[in-house]
């Protein structure tokens, strides 16, 4: 087979058309292209665009030329330095390896309730080399200075594990201290230790007898992609409890690829979908004992229906709880559809990343996490939701439309990522939980009439906000929009309590009006 049209088939057109440009010289070695492509990336069609929208084309025709031409150049460094010294050298303390559960647990106090990382759950040690390097100044980077987390951040990198898995050759993962809290979380530094400091690597791999892949394999980093202990790189469609799942059926387990048979299974996310036995289950026995309200929407299944198109593969699932329709590409959930399903548990979807349509036109209540980590969902239409539980979207930034007109309750973090929602309308809203869109800043105009009570951080961030019309609102949280300096009119004629910097930067709102009986202000 032509070279092109194997990539082709492999990594789609795009990809060919981009070797085409990148590759010439290469191409003229007939087989040697290929070769190196997939000894170096696991197939999967998406790799094209994910290289363009990283803006790694250099990199990426750099790494390939480097195998063609075998001109693997390593940073040295002498000798007698050690991991500690140039840690040292990087402002952070290298703490000894973990020998037992118990040298994990001392760094515990390091992380917030809710961002620990699994390594604490135990069993890690049994299939990784542990350790952790802690900033000098670790007492001084205070969490509740870094309203949006970033994985790079002085607070996500101040408190780093270091693990390597026990497989010859090991894989590195360098764990960040927000953990799931940012996206990619184990690739801090892009799993580079050279990233930290020069010649961090090899002195690691010459103290601890480390067997490492290859010096360039691991100096090219792309978001979502894991290399594994077959020197590949996978993408990685969602992340839970160390385990990766992948495009093309791959799941990766303690750095080891491993593709489920296709005759019989479907991966969808950390989902596996049985075609024989007509079941949809957690691939991950360790999560079972948690609740999934994915599985318990699908309800008492009776029958699987899976159509395979081009690209995408649609999946029908039949059930007591109605027809679920559920479309996936290269093993990731792109949307969902149940227009029968009332009321969704906790934890829906919450890794999922790249769902981008959601159907459920008489859902009333949904619980803790759904879709917590989701970044591509655009526009959500909920005609009758009227309760929504913590951390609703919390991870997304891009949702520009929101239809909820029946919404009376939202609990913490709705939101709270978003950046560009231009237009809320919350006709029914009466009580909004603490971070309520506190990243936005582009909202102009707010209306909720039957609106009482709002928790800390509303808004915190909007510097747009013109007009906020909340007549019956009574209770205010702290950092109400602290940030806001052009507010020109609010309506709040029963507000009874403030707390701490309400309306902090206002310059034309006399707040001393709100501690009277009647509180409307318009410039």
């Amino acid at each position: 087979m032509n070279d092109l049209k194997y990539i082709k088939k492999y990594y789609g057109e795009n990809f060919s058309h981009l070797c085409r440009e990148l590759f010439p010289t290469i191409l003229e070695n007939k087989g040697l292209l290929p070769i190196i492509l997939t000894t170096k990336f696991a197939p999967n069609k998406c790799l094209y665009n994910d290289i363009l929208n990283e803006g790694l084309i250099d990199e990426f025709k750099s790494f390939i030329y480097s195998f063609a031409t075998n001109s693997d150049k390593k940073i040295t460094l002498p000798e007698n330095k050690t991991p500690q010294e140039l840690l040292d050298d990087a402002g952070y303390i290298l703490y000894p390896e973990c020998k037992t559960e118990q040298d994990i647990a001392q760094f515990k106090k390091y992380y917030e309730k809710d961002e620990m990382l699994c390594t604490f759950n135990g069993d890690r040690l049994k299939r990784c080399r542990v350790w952790f390097a802690i900033k000098k100044d670790v007492e001084n980077i205070k969490r509740e200075n870094f309203c949006n987390p970033q994985r790079q951040d002085e607070y996500g990198t101040s408190v780093i594990s270091i693990q390597f898995s026990k497989t010859k050759p090991c894989i590195l993962s360098i764990k960040n201290r927000y953990n799931h809290k940012v996206s990619n979380p184990d690739a801090t530094f892009g799993n580079n230790l050279d990233n930290i400091i020069p010649g961090l690597t090899d002195a690691f791999a010459r103290e601890y007898d480390l067997d490492l892949i290859d010096g360039i394999t691991r100096k090219f980093n792309i978001e979502n992609y894991i290399l594994a202990s077959d020197g590949r790189f996978y993408k990685s469609n969602v992340e839970r409890n160390n385990i990766h799942y992948c495009c093309n059926n791959y799941v990766i387990k303690d750095g080891v690829a491993e593709q489920l048979d296709k005759n019989r299974f479907v991966l969808i996310d950390e989902y596996v979908i049985d075609k024989k036995e007509k079941k949809v289950m957690l691939f991950d026995s360790g999560l079972k004992c948690k609740q999934d309200a994915f599985i318990e929407s699908l309800g008492e299944i009776y029958d699987i229906i899976i159509i395979s198109k081009k690209n995408d593969c649609l999946i029908k699932i039949l059930s007591n709880t109605g027809e679920t329709k559920i479309v996936s590409s290269e093993n990731a959930i792109l949307e969902y559809e149940n227009n029968s399903i009332k009321s969704i548990g906790d934890g829906f979807l919450s890794y999922n990343k790249n769902l981008k349509n959601f159907e459920a036109q008489n859902l009333e209540n949904v619980g803790l996490d759904f879709l917590f980590y989701n970044k591509a969902l655009k526009n959500i239409n909920l005609p009758n939701i009227k309760n929504l539980g913590e951390c609703f979207l919390s991870q997304n930034e891009h949702l520009i439309n929101l239809n909820m007109p029946k919404l009376e309750e939202v609990g913490n973090y709705f939101l709270q990522h978003n950046i560009f929602l231009e237009k809320l309308n919350l006709p029914n809203i009466k009580k909004i939980g603490s971070m309520f869109l506190c990243n936005n800043v582009i909202l102009n105009e707010f209306t909720a009439p039957k609106l009482e009570e709002v928790g800390q951080d509303f808004l915190k961030i909007n510097e747009n906000l013109k007009l906020l019309n909340l007549p019956n609102l009574k209770k205010v949280g702290d950092d109400f929009l602290s940030s806001n300096k052009i507010l020109e009119g609010f309506i709040a004629p029963n507000i009874k309590t403030t707390g701490e910097n309400f309306l902090l930067r206002t310059i034309y709102i006399d707040k001393s009006v709100f501690n009277e009986s009647n509180c409307s202000m318009i410039k």
